[in-house]
């Protein structure tokens, strides 16, 4: 029965290196770059979403000049 609970203590300090076994499955991810790669496919709809962002920024700025220029254009 002793030894019942010592693996139980054991089990407790395997807990804490289970954060060092992620770590560990960090490197599994970093031995397959096809995997990285797919990765990457999902980060590209993050990078699509910024540049969605900037596109709508620059056609917001290119209707404001418009309207600038409708407006001094009326007034001639």
């Amino acid at each position: 029965m002793q030894e019942g609970k010592d693996d139980i203590k054991e089990g407790e300090e395997g807990e804490g290196e289970g954060e060092e076994g992620e770590d560990d499955e960090e490197d599994d991810d970093d031995e397959n770059d096809s995997d990285e790669d797919d990765d990457d496919s999902d980060d590209d709809d993050g990078i699509s979403g910024t540049t969605i962002t900037f596109i709508v920024v620059g056609i917001v700025i290119v209707l404001i000049v418009i309207v600038l220029i409708a407006r001094s254009g009326s007034s001639n």
